[in-house]
């Protein structure tokens, strides 16, 4: 019953915000921030969690595009006024930390630049599709760079690791997530990899195994000879 009165609010909720965002201003762009930003993570959450998929049945693969998509729109629909947001009341909940240790290194970033490498020689793509590639697995690097860098265990906080978690899918390419409704093999293994992300912020009780499931989607779209490419995030995320 709860839920289903939910879900009604909720739909009420974004035929208001869809009305609202006709016209942003200086009086609506930090509530409309805030709305977009509080629905991405309410997505988020159910894309893993309400209710459980089979990996097998492509439903999780396209909710996860659907996430995707979706933090890409808070992007464009917020972009122009980000310095404003910086600058404005709610400055101290967007990004406590904002530079990642660009010189800070341990296996992982390792791995991560090996696998650059790999993705930037694939024969399977052309030279923009390998931009785009390459775009998107830098800013996964800023990404885990920007999470683990700066930071001890003991400062560890679900703010913090909501934020990390969804960062990147924010700040992906959309040619990228093109290249992933194409089910190009490339791009399924970039996004393979960012549940080495999610799994190292599994504590945070909106993540959970996000991480494994995500992996899981991801394996299931892929032919024996991909799969192997994810040997490494594989025996990470189920190996702890």
């Amino acid at each position: 019953m709860y839920r289903e009165e939910a879900t009604r609010l909720q739909s009420d909720a974004l035929r208001l915000f869809n009305e609202t965002m006709k016209d942003l201003n200086l009086q609506n762009i930090i509530p409309v921030f805030l709305f977009s930003a509080l629905q991405g993570i309410a997505t988020f959450y159910e894309t893993f969690h309400d209710p459980p998929y089979e990996p097998s049945d492509g439903v999780l693969f396209e909710k996860i595009v659907q996430s995707i998509r979706l933090f890409q729109g808070i992007r464009s629909i917020v972009g122009s006024w980000w310095q404003f947001l910086c600058r404005s009341d709610i400055k101290d909940i967007l990004d406590p930390d904002p530079t990642p240790n660009i010189e800070w290194s341990d296996e992982v970033v390792g791995r991560f630049e090996a696998f650059r490498v790999q993705i930037l020689q694939s024969k399977g793509l052309n030279q923009p599709q390998a931009a785009v590639c390459d775009n998107a697995i830098e800013e996964l690097v800023l990404v885990y760079k920007s999470a683990f860098g700066n930071r001890s265990k003991g400062s560890l906080s679900d703010e913090s690791d909501i934020k990390h978690a969804t960062q990147w899918l924010i700040l992906l390419p959309t040619a990228y997530t093109e290249l992933l409704v194409e089910r190009k093999p490339e791009a399924l293994v970039i996004l393979g990899h960012f549940s080495i992300v999610l799994h190292k912020l599994r504590a945070c009780w909106i993540i959970g195994d996000a991480g494994q499931q995500l992996l899981s989607a991801v394996e299931a779209d892929l032919d024996e000879s991909w799969r192997k490419t994810l040997l490494w995030p594989k025996s990470v995320v189920e190996g702890v």
